[in-house]
């Protein structure tokens, strides 16, 4: 939203989101979708990046399907 900050700085945000799920996509579980909502500028992006780190870690991942 605008309360973020103009669209340069909210695509900031989008460009290094990507990079994390970039980085880590062994944290995410596979066939799910999340929604990553920013609803205040960040100062601190390493920050978010270990939270977003404990959140994903603590998911449980389901066993890979054998069929």
């Amino acid at each position: 939203t605008r309360q973020v900050g103009s669209a340069v700085v909210r695509n900031r945000f989008r460009r290094k989101l990507k990079e994390f799920y970039r980085l880590n996509k062994h944290l995410w579980p596979e066939q799910t979708h999340y929604l990553v909502l920013i609803r205040r500028p960040i100062s601190d992006w390493s920050d978010i990046e270990g939270r977003l780190s404990r959140i994903l870690a603590s998911i449980p991942h389901p066993p890979p399907s054998t069929q």
